[in-house]
Formats: structure tokens, C-alpha cells, sequence
């Protein structure tokens, strides 16, 4: 079941009303079941009849229900309400308590009372540049927070109180497993996930980089019969960005199609970055032109779903390779199994652990402005790295992250296109929680190989993928785009920028550093982030001088369903 509704009310709304936002795969109870029958048949009998169920016991009928969603209930006459945001949404639900009483929207600037330039939170400027995530229940506006994933919201005249009623909750193995038994029991719940949320779906695109994440994600799918088509981001003249050949050999191999994106067209049209785009929130990943193409060529196809290898890492790879003792090996795994690990690890080099005040400091230690490097030098910035967090607090984030929500918001959602995430089930997280380091990396042969469960889930794919150790350098494109497009950068991040005056950056610094080719070169990957976020700002001034000052909320918000 799809909704495509939109999320926006306020407590002083004279409507009860029901609006759903996102993809719901089944109900899980007799309750669940019932409710969502009538959700898509009559939505008035449902409000009737789960009333009392809504206002004041929701959490089990809304935990039944299983998909990534957004839910919110307003009773007008009872002056209470829920707002939920299931457990595998990636969908942000923001809220804020004003002198118009609580209103609760997907989009912060519907929400929002006062200019939107004065209500950009200066502190985050700098955690978005450095493309790290701001607190789950925080967002980039003053007065304004978030829901956070498997959270619930009840509501009573202008009161709010949350409360966690979904989260992981790991159950110990009942014995110790050799890696094959893993690699089974992972295949088992990725194709349970496909057919249960892809059912009566006959046509899936898969953004297939080559790697082995979306290798494994394109087979799954096409094993369990699925018309498939992979869609490959080209990178042909910059060879330690190129993987073509990879994808062009899964392709081969399980005979489907493959659509290649011409990447370095971006470079030469300078389209890479384009001022015209408008985000609610900050996006940073250097990528979204290129998701742009590929929700246009699933859009020319008539295909409604994309895939893609997200999450895989999380999922089977090393979440903190510095963490080797004794207690990590053999947990969960036989102790010959994990003898040998340790015989093999020693013969690897060990390369000397960075001492970094931030882990990509190194991206934009050249051009940050002074106030910038004295809030990373003295670890401020700590706090929003994922690497710091414990391995259920990355999962559970990857849910809160505003970057992601933006994309599926902003482009997925406009786009017509649904982002299937073929790793991102609560199962499969559960189950990972048992996977132990000595499974996540393998040493052999004086290497370390990571995810070694994926690379046995289908042992008949092409050889030169399952064995392939390395990764390809994504940032040698942003250094291509930044020698080339060094006048379009400089413009964008000159002093005039909103950067500049909120002191994130050194415009002097970054002109440079721009005569310095191998120090401009170095700095791409962070440039073009600062450059993201610059074109937000942008973005928020164009969208106020339209606007206005003020937003006002909709006594009536719309409700419709798919």
C-alpha cells in the first residue's frame, strides 16, 4: 500500500483527521489488518472505529503495522492526536509549539513562523558541511524538532509527550554458527524482504555501481524473478572512479539490461551543481545530480521501484575495525574458527590509527575559517559522527539522517519513484547484531577481506567480483569537477556566500588554495559539500522572498490516498 499524502496539521484544527505518509507492506495483527482495510476503504469507519484505540492505547496497532511510514491522527473534538514515525522510515516528521499551538508537517518550512534565514540554526552549518548528522529529535531550524524513527507522539490540546515504542531487539543464537550458516540465514531474510514488500512489483531498477553490495542486491532480485534493469553511474575517463567493467559483468551474467549515465557530461556541462535546486535541509553527498538521471530514466521506463546496495556496509561490514580482542572473535563463532582468524590477522600490516580531531578533517583543514577549526580541534564535532556511535545507534540513525530524507523527499517522492532498501529490514538488523567482527572481515593471505557472509549469499556470481578487495576512489570525481570547474566554485564560495558570513569558511583561503593544484585537488570532496549546502541557503532566501515572512497552517489539511 502507497501513500502519497501530505503530512501537515496543527492542534487548533476544526477536522479530525487521518493522514499517512509512505510504503506499508502488511498488518501484523487482526487489528492491523482490519484498520488498514478500511484506511483505503472508508477512512471515516476507521477513525470511528479504532477512536478509542487511537487516543489512548495506539502503540500496539501502530507497531503492527509494517512498513516505513509516517502516521498522524488528529481528533478535533477531543483535542488529542499521534504522530508516528515507523521504525524504517527515512522520512523526517517535524513539529514545533508556537503561539499557533503545536503543528506538525514532513517539511519544516510549512512549520516554520518567522524568516527562514533567521531560523537556520548557525551551529549545524558546520555538521552539515561536514556531512554528519545532527541529534535524531533536533532539525536545522530554531524551535522546530523531529520524531525520531520508531518513535510515537501523543497529543493533548497543546501538550506533546514521546515515547520509544519500536526498536532493535537482538535475540541471542541458541549456538555458535560457522560463517556458511550466516551467509544462509542472511539470504533467507533479504529474499523473505523482496517478496514480501516487492509483491505484485514486476519491474525494479537497481542503481548497480559494481560493488559487491548492489552485485548481491541485482541477483537477489532477479533470482526471485523479477524483471530487472541496472542503471550505472559511468565514470569512464577517470580510472580510479571507473567500475564499469563489474557492472558490465553482473549484467552479463544474469542477462539483464543495463543503462549507463554518462557521469563526465556533468563536468563538462558544469551541472554537477546547480543553483536552481531548493531543499527544506541541507543535502551534502556530492551525488544528487546523478540521482536526478537515474529517477529520470526509471521515470522514461515506467518503473516505480529502485533499489540499490544501501546499507550493505552497515549490515555485513567491520563497524569498528579497531576493535580486535580476544572477546569480538569468538563470539558466536567456533573456536577453530576463530584460532585460524587470529593466525591470519597477524600476518596483516597494521597501519598506525589517525589521530584526528575529526575523521575527514582532512578534506577541509585548508579553507575552514578559524572559529571552524577551533570548534573541530577541540571535538565539538565528535558527537555527530556516526563512527563514534555504538553499532545499534548507526543503524538506528541511518533512519534519523537528514541528508537521506531530503533525497527521498525532495526527489524520490516528486519523481514518482519508491527507494527500495533491500538490506534495511528490521529482521536482517536484528540478525546482524549477532554477526561478529571475525565474520565482518576476513584476514587472508596478509589482507583483509570485508563482508565476507555477502560474498557467500551467492557463491555462483562472477568470480571477479565475490574475490574483489578493493574499492574504487568515488572522491577522484568531485577532484575532477573541482580543476574544472574551479570559476563556478569560487563564485558559489566567495565572500558574499552565506558560508562566509556565518564563518564556516575562508573565502581568501579557498582563492588560495585554488592556485595549488594538489591542495585543491585534496580538498574536492569537502568543497563540493560546502558547496550543497551553500546552494540550501540560497535555496531558503529564494523560497522567503517568495513567501514571505510567515507561513501560515492550514485549518484543514488535505487527506488523500493511493
Amino acid at each position: 500500500m502507497l501513500f502519497r499524502e501530505e503530512i501537515l496539521g496543527c492542534s487548533k484544527d476544526a477536522v479530525t483527521t487521518i493522514q499517512i505518509n509512505g510504503w506499508i507492506w502488511r498488518g501484523k495483527s487482526p487489528h492491523a489488518v482490519r484498520f488498514l482495510q478500511l484506511i483505503q476503504t472508508d477512512r471515516q469507519a476507521a477513525i470511528k472505529e479504532f477512536e478509542e484505540m487511537l487516543l489512548f492505547s495506539p502503540e500496539q496497532l501502530l507497531r503492527s503495522i509494517e512498513g516505513n511510514f509516517i502516521f498522524t491522527y488528529w481528533n478535533a473534538e477531543k483535542q488529542r492526536g499521534v504522530l508516528f514515525k515507523s521504525l524504517l522510515c527515512k522520512h523526517s516528521l517535524y513539529y514545533t509549539n508556537d503561539h499557533m499551538g503545536l503543528s506538525w508537517s514532513t517539511n519544516p518550512l510549512q512549520i516554520c513562523s518567522q524568516n527562514y534565514m533567521d531560523a537556520v540554526k548557525e551551529k549545524y552549518l558546520l555538521v552539515a558541511c561536514l556531512e554528519d548528522s545532527i541529534p535524531s529529535t533536533d532539525s536545522y531550524y530554531k524551535g522546530i524538532n523531529r520524531i525520531s524513527a520508531g518513535n510515537l507522539a501523543m497529543i493533548h490540546m497543546d501538550e506533546l509527550q514521546l515515547k520509544t515504542i519500536d526498536s532493535l531487539s537482538p535475540t541471542p543464537l541458541n549456538k555458535k554458527q560457522r560463517l556458511e550458516d550466516f551467509a544462509r540465514e542472511s539470504r533467507k531474510l533479504i529474499e523473505t524482504h523482496a517478496s514480501k514488500c516487492l509483491s505484485g512489483c514486476k519491474k525494479v531498477a537497481v542503481i548497480l555501481s559494481g560493488g559487491l553490495d548492489s552485485s548481491v542486491a541485482i541477483t537477489s532480485l532477479r533470482k526471485l524473478g523479477f524483471d530487472v534493469v541496472g542503471i550505472h553511474w559511468l565514470f569512464a575517463d577517470i580510472p580510479h572512479a571507473d567500475e564499469s567493467k563489474y557492472a558490465e559483468w553482473i549484467s552479463s551474467y544474469l542477462q539483464v539490461p543495463l543503462i549507463e549515465i554518462d557521469a563526465m557530461e556533468t563536468i563538462s556541462n558544469s551541472e554537477y551543481l546547480k543553483l536552481e535546486w531548493d531543499f527544506h535541509s541541507p543535502y551534502p553527498h556530492p551525488f544528487y545530480r546523478l540521482f536526478e538521471q537515474t529517477l529520470d530514466i526509471c521515470s522514461r521506463l515506467g518503473i516505480s521501484v529502485c533499489s540499490s546496495g544501501y546499507f550493505g556496509d552497515v549490515i555485513f561490514g567491520p563497524n569498528d575495525p579497531w576493535k580486535v580482542d580476544l572477546t569480538n572473535v569468538f563470539r558466536n563463532i567456533p573456536v577453530s574458527d576463530g584460532l585460524k582468524w587470529l593466525w591470519e590477522y597477524w600476518q596483516i600490516p597494521k597501519l598506525k590509527k589517525r589521530n584526528l580531531a575529526h575523521d575527514r578533517f582532512f578534506y577541509y583543514q585548508s579553507y575552514l575559517s578559524e572559529d571552524s577549526k577551533q570548534r573541530i580541534e577541540n571535538e565539538e564535532m565528535k558527537q555527530y559522527q556516526r563512527e563514534k556511535k555504538s553499532f545499534i545507534e548507526q543503524m538506528l540513525q541511518s533512519f534519523d539522517n537528514e541528508t537521506d530524507s531530503v533525497l527521498e523527499t525532495h526527489l524520490y517522492e516528486k519523481k514518482g519513484v519508491l527507494p527500495f532498501h533491500l538490506y534495511a529490514s528490521k529482521e536482517l538488523m536484528e540478525f546482524s547484531l549477532h554477526i561478529p567482527f571475525a565474520f565482518r572481515m576476513m584476514p587472508s593471505g596478509a589482507q583483509e577481506y570485508i563482508k565476507p557472509i555477502m560474498r557467500l549469499i551467492y557463491p555462483d556470481m562472477p568470480p571477479a567480483i565475490l574475490i574483489r578487495n578493493h574499492r574504487q576512489i568515488m572522491n577522484a570525481f568531485n577532484e575532477s569537477y573541482v580543476m574544472k570547474n574551479k570559476a563556478q566554485i569560487l563564485a558559489l564560495l566567495n565572500d558574499d556566500s552565506y558560508l562566509a558570513k556565518y564563518k564556516v569558511i575562508d573565502p581568501i583561503k579557498l582563492i588560495q588554495i585554488s592556485n595549488d593544484t594538489k591542495t585543491w585537488a585534496s580538498a574536492a570532496s569537502g568543497i563540493i559539500r560546502c558547496c550543497m549546502v551553500e546552494i540550501w541557503m540560497r535555496g531558503l532566501k529564494r523560497k522567503g522572498e517568495r513567501k514571505g515572512r510567515t507561513n501560515v497552517i492550514p485549518i484543514t489539511p488535505r487527506s488523500k490516498v493511493e
